[in-house]
């Protein structure tokens, strides 16, 4: 596995001895955010692959209701096009028969469902598999992931 995460210690203590990468065979990038373009993504293949994109932040806004005023327009404009790139990106480094986990902490239909929507449309090689839109409040954070497949 390799774990690439611009905030190191959100992954610490996730394994046998609360060390980042203690699993044997894991590997854990320095903590560089990737290019909003992907092009800085680790060669594959990969066997999974999760793919947790800079959102909006709608699904937490009770938690982290400075979001309300970091946001502007033009992010609900611009965050879908990153999205569909990460996504992209990612999904070229995916083995035959592999899973790709797409990710947000969003409500929003266009960061979500009209994104996986796009790609499997664009990308007959792969498949989505389900989908999980979770409301704030019900009983936790909201957000959406989508398990999609290369066949």
């Amino acid at each position: 596995r390799l774990l690439r995460e611009v905030h190191r210690e959100r992954i610490a203590g996730q394994f046998h001895d609360g060390q980042a990468g203690a699993v044997h065979g894991d590997r854990v990038a320095d903590g560089d955010a990737i290019e909003r373009d992907g092009r800085d993504i680790p060669e594959g293949p990969f066997d999974a692959i999760l793919v947790d994109v800079p959102c909006s932040n709608s699904g937490v806004l009770g938690k982290r209701p400075e979001v309300r005023w970091r946001l502007s327009s033009t992010d609900f404009f611009e965050l879908p096009v990153i999205q569909l790139r990460l996504l992209e990106a990612a999904a070229q480094r995916l083995k035959p028969d592999g899973r790709l986990v797409y990710a947000t902490c969003s409500i929003e239909p266009e960061e979500n469902r009209e994104i996986t929507a796009a790609f499997v449309h664009q990308n007959p090689k792969f498949q989505l598999i389900e989908e999980r839109n979770h409301t704030p409040g019900q009983p936790a954070d909201g957000g959406y992931q989508a398990l999609i497949r290369r066949v």
